[in-house]
């Protein structure tokens, strides 16, 4: 049930309508009810693992609140670390392993053969896996009591709007949301419904306009050369965006509509102007659990200089990791850490380069040249992330600076003359709102300006909609792998 399908709204609007028809108090059996019979129509079998997951964390957070100190609670949240993370590294990472056990042993002529069943990976696995356990995590070190309501915990684990892609919501803040009463507010629908358009025109207009592009390049890396090679690669960076930011903003309106906020998620990545800034506004939730669950755990900063940076590593390496099965995200995580590391180490590329030409007092220079950077250097490594192969991306970015064939003759996929100008005038209508929006959050920033823009604004939304989305069968959220 994609969020960018008939299906999903028809859905919504059913679970919608009967949320507020009933008494308050028996709402969370139809939003548990909802969200299963959602995660079931992906897939029927695997809702079981969902289940045995959240009983099992339901159980061990009973048991740990029970008890008075530390030590006394580390076996349960063993127990709990072992069978999430079990589910995950079994359906996720163990045939990957198998495989590269098998090369590595078959290089050395060893008689080993690791034979696996090729295991269907459980949609949203990764994500309600690490919200389920920052739970566990959190009963552990006595930051919360344990939730005693069976049912109000299971629909924390398993919430519809947030179940496959996130947000990757914390206890503290979700849980305490379904005991309250939520009044059916017409402000509520505005916003939810404001959001869900963008989102959706994010995805639709801009992600998979650019995803045509995009797939042609990348799956005939030998076939491009220059500047379209280059606009690929520009083109994905913001399709990457598009795609996952609208998918959290689709489900951030969801939520709205019942009255329940969800943890934002995307603030403008690429304006930052270091990679650190980055990640403090890309995937944000993903970032802050691997900063409290994993930096934290490690040691932090509290055992002096190299064993923060090893600790830094292994979380730029643990945030690769989690996107992916492929051997070359070890580059991708490797990359990162360097780019912070240069950027930490002294003065960054960006200001090292504006020193050279005597600019760095010029604030329009000073401002621009660390996003530009910051920017192209994400951006290259994203081909790292998507490309087939690392030979593949590595043609990819080579032929990104083929200055000498900067030609679009065999671009054949440009001759559809109509896709470009929808790809350009996609992005532009996406800066357009961004540009007004300012400082204000997506939900919001409409309320601030004048009924003649509110409504030339939404009108626009919908014009790309109708008239701007590909003719093609809506395609998946490229989160939904994970």
């Amino acid at each position: 049930m994609l969020f960018n399908s008939l299906e999903y709204f028809l859905f919504l609007v059913v679970v919608l309508i009967f949320y507020y028809s009933i008494t308050a108090s028996k709402r969370w059996v139809l939003l548990l009810t909802a969200s299963y019979l959602f995660y079931m129509n992906w897939q029927a079998e695997y809702a079981m693992l969902l289940a045995i997951s959240t009983w099992v964390d339901y159980v061990v957070g009973l048991k740990m609140s029970a008890l008075q100190s530390k030590q006394q609670r580390r076996p349960w949240l063993y127990l709990s670390l072992a069978v999430n993370l079990g589910f995950l590294i079994s359906f996720k990472y163990l045939n990957f392993l198998a495989d590269h056990l098998n090369f590595i042993f078959g290089n050395f002529g060893l008689p080993f053969h690791a034979a696996l069943p090729d295991l269907l990976l459980p949609i949203g696995i990764s994500f309600y896996t690490f919200q389920s356990l920052s739970y566990s995590i959190d009963v552990y070190r006595g930051e919360r009591e344990a939730e005693t309501h069976l049912g109000i915990f299971a629909l924390y684990v398993s919430f519809f709007p947030q179940l496959v892609s996130g947000p990757i919501e914390r206890s503290s803040a979700l849980i305490p949301q379904f005991y309250e009463k939520h009044p059916f507010l017409f402000e509520n629908l505005s916003n939810g419904g404001k959001l869900i358009l963008w989102g959706l025109f994010q995805k639709m207009v801009v992600g998979d306009n650019l995803g045509i592009y995009v797939n042609e390049i990348f799956s005939h890396p030998d076939s491009y050369q220059g500047a379209p090679v280059l606009l690929g690669v520009y083109f994905f960076a913001m399709q990457v965006y598009c795609d996952f930011a609208g998918y959290t903003n689709i489900a951030i309106g969801s939520a709205t509509l019942f009255g329940i906020r969800l943890s934002e998620n995307f603030r403008r990545p690429y304006l930052s102007r270091s990679i650190q800034e980055f990640w403090s506004r890309w995937h944000i939730t993903l970032t802050n659990w691997m900063r409290d669950y994993l930096y934290i755990s490690l040691g932090g900063n509290r055992r002096g200089y190299l064993r923060q940076q090893l600790n830094l590593y292994l979380v730029f390496l643990a945030v690769a990791i989690w996107h992916g099965t492929d051997a070359k995200l070890v580059l991708f995580g490797t990359l990162h850490y360097s780019y912070y590391l240069l950027q930490t180490l002294g003065k960054t590329p960006a200001l090292r380069l504006l020193a050279y030409f005597s600019l760095e007092k010029k604030p329009l220079f000073r401002k621009f040249i660390p996003i530009f950077i910051t920017f192209h250097l994400v951006a290259f490594t994203w081909v790292i992330w998507w490309a087939t192969s690392l030979d593949d991306a590595l043609m990819i970015i080579q032929r990104s600076f083929w200055l000498e064939h900067y030609n679009w003759d065999r671009v054949n996929i440009l001759s559809d003359l109509a896709l470009l100008p929808m790809c350009i005038i996609s992005l532009l209508i996406l800066e357009f709102v961004y540009i007004l929006q300012g400082k204000h959050t997506e939900i919001n920033f409409l309320a601030h300006k004048n009924r003649a823009l509110r409504w030339g604004i939404l009108y626009l939304l919908l014009f790309g909609l109708l008239f701007l989305t590909p003719a093609q069968e809506s395609n998946a959220f490229i989160y939904f792998q994970f």
